[in-house]
């Protein structure tokens, strides 16, 4: 070729020199040789050029993916068509997902990314995340950067992050009814859920999760699919309860703990194996049928598991109400209600009967505006109270009563009772703070 006196000589040695590379699989070569000739190659060569480099997909490795990612960039510049440009930025994407280290997020509609999974029979990795959600912030800063759950996800998954109040967010929160954050969906081609998970945690417990969901048997959409087909298997739907609440499915477990419950004998309701149901808030409030039977079974249940678990989920429960009562979370019990819940507990000599009792009767004053009488109920039940009753029930109690309190000096006697019991000092510095009369 040298002897002639050939058009574009330059760019068809370079072709010659890039195809003996390629023959001889010469990554390094090829990649040298088209950063030095990029911007002198012919508009209509780029994409076969670029194309020639497929073959480092399987054969290089990341040092060697990270350069040809950078060259990539070089070949969208010196593109002059839109369309090819494009075209160029999407083919070399694949190589910096391979040169990522971590997990590489595409910057693509959830639309986008379920078509593109479908081109390369992959499955869609979603990070449901909000911006003040701290654990979404440790999962992006301290476990999807690492190496390992890169080179897990990346080959697997096509992956992104969605705010879930902006843009596509709210409307994904709706489709996929996500109820806390952070959770992560792994989307089939078509949109619907293969597995859903929530909360951070570790990279190597949170890559078992994942591995687990991964499989069939284990995945939230499959467990889905055998109760919708039928199966009534008792063992089935525990392990199906116990998979709707850890991702917040709480109107479709308490669906399925109802059909559960239903298939037990009574001897099998107050067994451990299905303690469960009457152990979660969710399955089990102060309101519920499962709480009836609960208290209208009581002794069988302490038989079964001991007077200790049963007496503690009961004060719980109750707790738990009256705490919402306080702050303002349940606006629809009325005096009566609590008045109602002191006979309830009446006959039962539960182990902290007397510091319910004392939340119980500050609830029912509170809830009648009768300062005197709540102020006289928070003197005589702070002495109870610990660093639990002091924030979930007399915090809420003392903000109402430093604006109605005129003798300021009997409110400062009350923050004191509460300061005397209270063992954790951000709750001290806190009561001190804001609770001054």
């Amino acid at each position: 070729m040298d002897e002639y006196d050939l058009p574009d000589k330059t760019y068809l040695q370079t072709k010659l020199a890039l195809a003996y590379a390629r023959c001889n699989e010469d990554i390094d070569q090829m990649i040298t040789l088209l950063k030095k000739e990029i911007y002198n190659l012919p508009q209509g060569e780029l994409w076969t050029l670029a194309t020639s480099l497929d073959f480092v997909k399987k054969q290089g490795n990341k040092a060697q993916w990270q350069q040809v990612a950078e060259l990539g960039d070089q070949f969208v510049e010196a593109a002059k068509a839109e369309d090819l440009k494009g075209y160029l930025k999407s083919y070399f994407s694949s190589f910096k997902k391979l040169a990522s280290v971590g997990v590489y997020w595409e910057d693509l509609t959830l639309e986008q990314a379920l078509k593109k999974a479908e081109r390369g029979k992959r499955m869609v990795f979603v990070d449901c995340y909000t911006t003040w959600c701290g654990p979404c912030k440790y999962m992006t800063s301290n476990v999807f950067p690492q190496e390992a759950v890169g080179d897990y996800f990346n080959p697997n998954f096509v992956c992104l992050k969605i705010d879930m109040e902006k843009g596509e967010g709210p409307e994904l929160v709706k489709r996929y009814g996500i109820r806390a954050f952070p959770t992560f969906l792994i989307l089939r081609p078509d949109g619907s859920v293969y597995h859903k998970m929530l909360g951070s945690g570790e990279a190597d417990a949170f890559l078992k999760r994942v591995r687990e969901g991964m499989e069939e048997e284990h995945s939230t959409g499959y467990l889905d699919k055998l109760y919708d087909e039928g199966n009534r298997d008792k063992d089935f739907l525990t392990r199906y309860v116990k998979s709707l609440l850890s991702i917040y499915e709480e109107d479709k477990a308490k669906e399925v703990s109802g059909v559960l419950l239903g298939l037990l004998e009574e001897s099998e309701k107050v067994d451990c194996n299905y303690w469960f149901i009457f152990e979660n808030p969710t399955l089990t409030s102060q309101k519920s049928d499962n709480f009836k039977y609960l208290i209208d079974h009581r002794e069988a249940f302490i038989q079964s598991l001991g007077k200790k678990k049963i007496d503690n989920k009961l004060y719980s429960i109750y707790y738990n109400r009256l705490s919402y009562i306080l702050k303002g979370y349940d606006k629809k019990s009325k005096v009566e209600d609590v008045v109602h819940m002191k006979k309830e507990i009446e006959p039962y000599k539960l182990e902290k009967k007397k510091e319910l009792l004392a939340c119980m009767k500050i609830t029912e004053a509170y809830m009648e505006k009768d300062v005197k009488g709540l102020y006289a109920s928070c003197k005589k039940g702070f002495k109870l109270f610990h660093d639990d009753e002091a924030m979930n029930i007399a915090f809420p109690v003392l903000k109402y009563l430093n604006s109605e309190m005129k003798e300021k000096n009997k409110f400062q006697e009350l923050v004191n009772l509460l300061l005397a019991n209270i063992e954790n000092e951000s709750l001290k510095e806190y009561l001190s703070k804001n609770m001054e009369g």
